[in-house]
């Protein structure tokens, strides 16, 4: 059997004076869909997450500004995290819970990020979203 590959790409989209929204994109047949968006506060409260994912694909954390232009590729495991991450905390305002989901996510093996991303992108994605939401908050 064979697994597709995931290109993950985050995107950095500069807005006001140097502030900026996230997107990331991924592709796995060559057409990149937007999966994740990150603006404002929610941007502020995955920060973190934002630098794991870019120091994981090998590259410095100064790379996010909001005076990038070319898209950073992430490995598929970083994207496969940043994903979820941005995902399961998008609804959510506490701050200690939104940490906690982002630990749970990181410590993550790929597999089991695999199957939570598959799930939580799949047509029963909100239910499977609630379901992380419980599992790690």
């Amino acid at each position: 059997m064979t697994r597709t590959r995931r290109t993950f790409t985050l995107h950095v989209i500069p807005h006001d004076l140097g502030k900026y929204n996230l997107d990331v994109n991924v592709a796995a047949n060559g057409t990149p869909v937007t999966v994740a968006h990150l603006a404002d506060q929610q941007l502020e409260r995955l920060r973190r997450a934002v630098a794991t994912a870019v120091t994981a694909s090998k590259h410095p954390r100064t790379i996010v500004s909001p005076t990038r232009k070319a898209p950073i590729q992430l490995t598929e495991d970083a994207g496969v995290k940043l994903t979820l991450t941005a995902l399961a905390a998008a609804p959510l305002s506490k701050a200690s819970r939104v940490e906690s989901i982002r630990i749970g996510i990181d410590s993550m093996t790929s597999e089991e990020a695999l199957y939570w991303y598959a799930y939580c992108t799949g047509p029963d994605s909100r239910r499977a979203l609630r379901a992380l939401r419980t599992l790690l908050g």
